[in-house]
């Protein structure tokens, strides 16, 4: 997060600094220059911060709602919850990690393999595997791999060619990918359809798929 710098009066009320921002921008947060005090995050370290607040607070009430069932499990006034309660706090923890339904499958098509509950509306990606997951500010992340798994070094998906792109507010970008692999720019696509054809024309392009 980079950080503008501003002065405080003594009332308390804060100066324009030079750089003209008098409120946090999308990746600029300011910072009192007399005391190093960060007054603000920036509009994006604002959104992680309340992300990792709001996945703290439920947390904490799901293992209240676990240690009360597991008391109660204990007291011998509810036969068995003990375990639905684990298998509870087990869904909850996938689902926040973006890994719920079936946790691999194939299309009965292509052989194409599809991991992650929202992988499905990345199938028509001409790509063999395709991995997603949903944070839980909304971010799609989705992983691609233009080998086909059973062509793995060592079963290893960092052993081909794989790209990894962040779907969110409308825009999708790489976030990483192989180095063997032309530049991905970032591009404008309001749905997962329109993911798809951009990252199928990307592949046309460049003749990988």
């Amino acid at each position: 997060m980079q950080l503008t710098g501003t002065k405080r009066l003594r009332d308390g009320q804060q100066m324009l600094p030079a750089g003209g921002y008098s409120e946090p921008t999308e990746n600029q947060g300011i910072m009192d220059m007399e005391t190093g005090e960060i007054i603000a995050l920036s509009k994006k370290d604002q959104r992680i911060a309340d992300a990792k607040k709001n996945r703290k607070e439920v947390m904490a009430k799901l293992q209240a709602k676990v240690d009360k069932e597991n008391a109660e499990a204990a007291a011998g006034r509810k036969d068995g919850s003990l375990s639905k309660a684990k298998q509870f706090q087990k869904d909850i923890e996938d689902r926040m990690r973006g890994q719920t339904g079936s946790p691999q499958r194939k299309t009965a098509a292509s052989g194409q393999q599809l991991v992650g509950s929202d992988a499905e509306k990345y199938a028509g990606i001409n790509a063999p595997y395709i991995k997603t997951n949903k944070e839980m500010g909304g971010t799609h992340n989705l992983t691609i791999s233009l080998d086909s798994p059973d062509t793995w070094k060592s079963g290893s998906i960092n052993n081909s060619r794989l790209m990894s792109f962040s779907f969110d507010r409308g825009k999708i970008e790489v976030t990483t990918k192989s180095t063997d692999l032309p530049t991905f720019r970032k591009v404008k696509a309001a749905t997962p359809e329109e993911a798809v054809q951009k990252i199928n024309a990307y592949l046309k392009k460049n003749n990988l798929a």
